[in-house]
């Protein structure tokens, strides 16, 4: 309920539905302030019900770019590898919720 809430809260500024989607989800492993999403890009599209590849990729540059995500590059047994974890500076800036409230 948390990440829908706070996804809720951005559509009064204007955020897409794919961007509203892919935000929860990430929410939802991040809203701890402290935990990342280090799915993957077909969990994202699965779990968002989101067309194609490309379009989650889109839509994580996206939300990096507006700072409402943050992202992570880090190399795991030689992978290059990719965490984000929402912006904790959007959650208190535009959200009814804050992190770490439950």
């Amino acid at each position: 309920l948390d990440a829908l809430t706070a996804a809720g809260d951005l559509t009064e500024y204007g955020e897409r539905s794919n961007e509203l989607i892919v935000f929860a989800i990430i929410y939802s492993f991040s809203q701890d302030a402290i935990s990342e999403f280090t799915g993957s890009i077909k969990y994202l599209q699965d779990f968002g019900n989101i067309k194609s590849h490309n379009t989650v990729l889109a839509v994580l540059g996206n939300l990096v770019e507006k700072k409402y995500i943050l992202k992570r590059d880090y190399e795991k047994d030689r992978v290059h590898r990719v965490a984000y974890r929402v912006n904790p500076e959007i959650i208190e800036k535009y959200c009814s919720i804050k992190p770490n409230n439950r």
